[in-house]
């Protein structure tokens, strides 16, 4: 029965980690749409710049490039079965790419 329990712990705690990884990436890319032209959430009812998706993007920044936490970058990779260095460098690459591609290639259509 112990064995069970630890399978289930450890399928929760990889579960959860995946979770945080996945949610530090979406803050990360979305804000990055904020600067493009034609972009929805560029602006806010006031006319400024989203000021709380900015300051998520930079809690997970910080945490992706090695912030402390009470859960770490590393702790969910290590979790998840991924390389902390590796996956900063992707998610650094691909935030660049997705902001150097017009909207209708990110979507996956094409204008041809």
């Amino acid at each position: 029965m112990h064995d069970l329990a630890m399978e289930a712990l450890e399928g929760a705690w990889r579960s959860l980690c995946v979770g945080m990884l996945a949610q530090g990436i979406l803050k990360v890319e979305a804000s990055s749409k904020l600067h493009k032209p034609g972009s929805k959430q560029k602006c806010n009812g006031d006319g400024g710049l989203d000021k709380e998706l900015l300051k998520q993007k930079a809690e997970a920044k910080k945490w992706i490039s090695g912030g402390v936490g009470i859960v770490t970058f590393e702790e969910c990779c290590e979790a998840a079965g991924v390389d902390p260095e590796r996956a900063r460098e992707r998610i650094a690459g691909w935030c660049r790419d997705r902001r150097r591609k017009p909207v209708y290639e990110q979507r996956g259509r094409s204008i041809a």
